[in-house]
């Protein structure tokens, strides 16, 4: 009974008070959906073998004595006394439960002594409080009064709700104004109005005064009350509720290329008008342009959407739409804010009235977003604009956001600790129930959400409290469970069905890498420790893959967002190249998707290979145990720069020993090349109409910028995009005597552009290939023959100036074929030898000679 009674179960933290035990809540408890809900009602009773037993058990005359590890076998007697509490046959006497209890186990005699379910229930009580005692997530029980029924007065009291009490909440709502059902001031006026005139069960009045009381005191960390909770499901039930219920939107600002803010809307059932597509994830969801979402939330509305799109239809008219952060840099609209930082999506007027024009940007149409302001800032803008915000009595949660989730436990590392969320003025303690490494503790003086700090990794267990008033005795609480290494599982496995591999060069057989060498690797640095937090938390969260909304802002928080470290974009690539990560993309949308890569060994020759994929720090030692079993040598080498992958290499005279010892297939490593550009570009079939250009290569600062901004040279390089992003970007070059070219391959077609104007983007000296701009980079499938053949990977570096830049491991022979690949887009060696490309030439065939002949180009794809 983990779903009840431990703290990383549905109910979090809070005390046990109240337990639901209607037969939808047990389905939910067993993994089953709505409609196994009677099924999963009998299964249970139909547990109770020996009515004997039962019958002893009940009233006290047999004392259970196993107790599992996980939770105590005895609970099911307990969960039985509040499920004859919440059945659906009206009150609740003595001698009505007792008939009720009788006709739900089908027994031909009523069971009359029940002075066990006093003595199980302080049982409980005690077993919980042990349990916690040593560290472990169990939930604390808070039983009622039991009143003037000495036997089954905890039962009664602590079932709530009951299935009468949730149908004539539903149906009291919906004959209501359901719109105000969303205020705790009217829910407990509505409420205590009709407390005495309806035959609501003793757990509901229980739950109702308790709620109200605590409400009326002042507290606000109510939102996972028990009762609270039921409002919520009926207004859900009901198609109601706010912004933030299981019937309402998610809408998200993520980061898009080229520094442009997009938006992504998610719900978890479809809302016509809004254009949003299947996700496995969400429901449904849509990535879009600022524009098309306002847009496409006008349309919503007016064909019915409304009510689940209130929140932001109101903020769209008020011309000032706020978004608060929900982790680490992803901002979510919320129609309420009350606390912490905020960000605006507005209109003229907001932009006027705050006073500072340099906080914004445009976004649409007459639309500007702002960047982070204080709570204050926002409230005085909407005063200003004569939109002033109400008093808000929306009810808050204790609850932990970001962090990096591996099985239970939150991941350890310093980078990646989550913040606690509370209402300010919250009085937090944290206090270490079980620790195995590190210290945790947190941030002195934050505003907003509080960070949890570390100096070093952290394992254990900690208990997180809250208490909003001092002395009321109500207290708040998180269990916090981490680990310093992510826990093993398997990787890529299903993440990737239906999904397309994105290619950036056509390959052919060719000798590209084939001159194997040792470059000389990188010296060590301080951001080693944060890639090595990174790895493990991209391992840790990429069970099912990560979307790259969500992959972003991950980034962003390792490389520190504050302009210090290098572009996440490139860390990115860093970790693509490295054999950490490969994108996947959706055939019908054109999203991307970050699949891990399984672990496999590459034979780099006879005696030498590299571990290719994605590992843990757990799995990695693993591998390397195995290896010594083997009798191998197995070395982690440094990339290029601390952002890089390190390269594990194995060396072994029986490559194929290690292989089977270790449990990692084993694969020959094939020789590549490619026929000179722009024949090696993946050709494409998507047109430019239905497109507008987002972006134009800009020469001088090396990127793309909007198209209002784009700087242009006699090489013009657009990036073209569907308003509604639901297909892949394309780009198109033209300007030059070639003719125009529309290539779907961002890499490719910067590539090709410089190319083309004859302007270096990568240039080669000492073993390394160093990018000049501030983006662009040689095609992934070129880089593993790279980074195999010098055992090393590529990544970002730092210049002596303190910018960064990107490289990859060289040699003067690699370099060489770069250029009769690529041309002047690589500078710094002459052009391969004659024998060399005569040898390939030879080894192609004919077809393959032609290709590399630059007159036999393929034909542009116009």
């Amino acid at each position: 009974m983990r779903h009840y009674l431990r703290c990383d179960g549905p109910f979090g933290a809070s005390p046990l008070a109240f337990v639901d035990a209607t037969g939808e809540e047990l389905a939910r408890a067993v993994g089953a959906d709505a409609a196994h809900v009677e099924d999963v009602r009998s299964a249970f009773l139909g547990s109770f073998g020996s009515p004997s037993l039962l019958r002893d058990v009940l009233s006290g005359a047999s004392r259970p004595t196993y107790s599992g590890v996980e939770a105590p076998g005895w609970f099911r007697y307990l969960f039985l006394s509040c499920l004859v509490a919440a059945a659906e046959t009206g009150g609740c006497n003595a001698g009505v439960y007792r008939e009720r209890l009788r006709t739900l186990l089908g027994a031909e005699a009523t069971i009359s002594d029940l002075r066990g379910l006093p003595l199980l229930w302080g049982r409980l009580a005690e077993w919980c409080d042990a349990r916690r005692l040593e560290g472990e997530p169990f939930r604390r029980v808070v039983l009622p009064d039991r009143g003037h029924m000495t036997q089954i007065g905890e039962s009664v009291r602590i079932a709530f709700p009951s299935r009468l009490d949730r149908l004539r909440l539903e149906q009291l709502a919906a004959d209501w104004n359901a719109a105000e059902f969303t205020s705790p001031t009217c829910v407990i006026k509505f409420v205590r109005n009709r407390l005495d005139g309806l035959p609501w069960s003793e757990g509901f009045v229980a739950a109702f005064l308790d709620f109200g009381m605590r409400y009326r005191r002042g507290e606000r960390l109510l939102a996972d009350h028990p009762f609270w909770v039921l409002i919520r499901r009926t207004l859900a039930s009901i198609g109601e509720g706010d912004e933030r219920s299981a019937a309402g939107i998610s809408i998200r600002l993520i980061a898009g290329l080229d520094d442009e803010t997009l938006v992504e809307l998610s719900a978890r059932t479809q809302i016509p008008g809004l254009g949003l597509r299947p996700d496995a994830e969400a429901g449904f969801s849509c990535t879009v342009s600022t524009e098309a979402m306002i847009e496409a939330v006008g349309a919503a509305a007016r064909l019915g959407g409304f009510g689940r799109l209130r929140g932001v239809v109101a903020a769209l008219d008020r011309g000032v739409m706020p978004f608060v952060e929900t982790s680490w840099g992803v901002w979510a609209f919320l129609a309420s804010p009350d606390s912490g930082p905020v960000r605006i999506l507005g209109r003229h007027g907001a932009v006027r009235s705050s006073g500072n024009p340099g906080i914004w940007q445009a976004a649409a149409d007459g639309w500007w977003l702002s960047s982070q302001i204080p709570i204050g800032v926002y409230e005085e803008i909407l005063g200003r604009i004569g939109k002033p915000l109400e008093p808000s009595d929306r009810l808050r949660s204790l609850r932990i956001e970001g962090g990096i989730r591996t099985g239970a436990c939150f991941l350890g590392r310093p980078t990646f600790l989550p913040v606690v969320a509370a209402p300010d003025g919250a009085t937090l303690t944290l206090q270490a129930s079980r620790v195995e490494r590190g210290e945790l503790g947190l941030a002195a003086e934050a505003r907003g959400p509080v960070p949890l700090v570390a100096e070093a990794p952290v394992a254990g267990a900690w208990r997180l409290t809250a208490r909003e008033i001092e002395g009321s005795g109500t207290e708040n609480e998180l269990r916090l469970s981490f680990v310093d290494r992510a826990f093993e599982h398997n990787v890529g496995a299903g993440s990737a069905e239906g999904w397309e591999n994105e290619v950036e060069l056509v390959l052919l057989p060719g000798i590209l890498g084939s001159r194997t060498t040792d470059v000389p690797p990188a010296a060590p640095s301080e951001d080693e420790t944060c890639r090595d937090d990174l790895l493990e938390a991209v391992y840790a969260g990429g069970v099912g893959g990560w979307s790259e909304a969500d992959l972003f802002p991950l980034l962003r928080r390792a490389v520190g967002g504050g302009g210090g470290g290098p572009r996440p974009w490139d860390v990115l690539r860093a970790l693509r190249e490295g054999g950490w990560v490969e994108p996947r993309l959706d055939p019908r949308w054109g999203a991307r998707r970050w699949i891990l890569r399984p672990m496999r060994l590459l034979r780099r020759d006879d005696r030498t290979a590299v571990l290719d994929g994605a590992w843990c720090a757990t799995g990695l030692d693993r591998f390397e145990a195995a290896c010594r079993r083997a009798g191998a040598a197995a070395e982690v080498r440094p990339g290029r720069g601390p952002w890089s992958v390190p390269t594990m290499v194995v060396r072994s005279a029986d490559l194929v020993a290690v292989a089977a010892a270790t449990g990692v297939p084993i694969v020959d490593l094939p020789r590549i090349g490619a026929a000179p550009a722009p024949a090696c570009w993946p050709s494409t079939i998507h047109p430019l109409a239905a497109r507008m250009v987002a972006g134009i290569w800009c020469w001088e600062r090396g990127r793309f910028l909007a198209a209002a901004g784009g700087a242009t040279g006699s090489v013009r390089l657009e990036r073209w995009v569907r308003p509604r992003r639901d297909a892949r970007d394309v780009y198109r070059i033209s300007g030059s005597a070639s003719g125009d070219l529309v290539l779907e391959s961002r890499t490719a077609a910067i590539l090709e552009a410089h190319r083309r104007a004859g302007i270096p983007l990568l240039h080669h000296a000492e073993n390394e290939l160093v990018r000049l701009r501030a983006e662009g980079n040689l095609p992934a499938e070129i880089v593993g023959a790279l980074r195999f053949a010098h055992l090393a990977s590529s990544g970002p570096i730092r210049r002596e100036t303190g910018e960064w830049t990107y490289a990859y491991p060289c040699s003067r022979d690699d370099a060489r074929e770069l250029v009769a690949i690529f041309g002047a887009a690589v500078a710094g060696s002459a052009p391969a030898p004659d024998h060399a490309r005569y040898r390939l030439s030879r080894k192609l065939g004919p077809r393959g000679r032609a290709l590399l002949n630059p007159a036999a180009a393929l034909r542009p794809v116009l």
